[in-house]
């Protein structure tokens, strides 16, 4: 189980991760954002310091991203149609 302390850091840097990207998506305000990026950022900025006990950067944060879209590509693309035409 995890300990009431160990819990109580983890929620801190959870804080710490997205008050730094509320801080980068303010510093981009009256510009397009790509929210998806963001969002992968944040995520995995979580894990790495949850997990790492460190922030991840802008340029590990782009190689994740960049990364796990290849990923996704790769995948056949399912649909609920194609899954139907399938089950018959």
């Amino acid at each position: 189980m995890f300990a009431k302390l160990k819990l109580s850091g983890v929620f801190l840097e959870m804080r710490k991760a997205i008050f730094e990207s509320l801080a980068r998506i303010e510093a981009k305000v009256g510009q397009t954002i790509n929210i998806d990026a963001e969002m992968a950022f944040v995520t995995a900025d979580v894990i790495f310091r949850t997990m790492f006990s460190r922030p991840i950067d802008d340029s590990e944060a782009k190689l994740i991203f960049d990364e796990f879209g290849n990923y996704q590509n790769a995948l056949p693309h399912m649909t609920v149609w194609s899954m139907k035409a399938n089950s018959s």
